[in-house]
C-alpha cells in the first residue's frame, strides 16, 4: 500500500544527500546497502541514484510470516562523481 510521500522523490534525494555526505565529507570508497526484494519502491531508488546490484543474500530475513531474499546492492565513490 502507497503512503502519503511514495513516489514523489523523497527517498531518492535522501540517497543523493548520503552519499554526498559519505563521499565528500567522509572520503568513503565505497558504500553499501541491503534491501528486501519484495521493497520495489527501494530497489527502484538505489538504481536510480546509482547503486549496482551486486548479490543477493538468499532467505536472509523473516518478513510476514515467509522468508525473503535481500538484494546487496553498492556503489564506488569514482561511480558516484560520474552521476554528479
Amino acid at each position: 500500500v502507497a503512503g502519503p510521500f511514495q513516489g514523489r522523490g523523497y527517498a531518492s534525494e535522501a540517497i543523493r544527500l548520503i552519499l554526498g555526505f559519505a563521499f565528500k565529507e567522509l572520503r568513503l570508497v565505497r558504500v553499501y546497502a541491503g534491501v528486501h526484494q519484495r521493497n520495489a519502491p527501494s530497489v527502484k531508488a538505489l538504481e536510480k541514484t546509482g547503486f549496482t546490484r551486486e548479490g543477493c543474500w538468499r532467505k536472509a530475513s523473516f518478513l510476514g510470516r515467509r522468508w525473503s531474499d535481500v538484494y546487496a546492492y553498492g556503489i564506488l565513490k569514482e561511480e558516484y562523481h560520474e552521476r554528479e
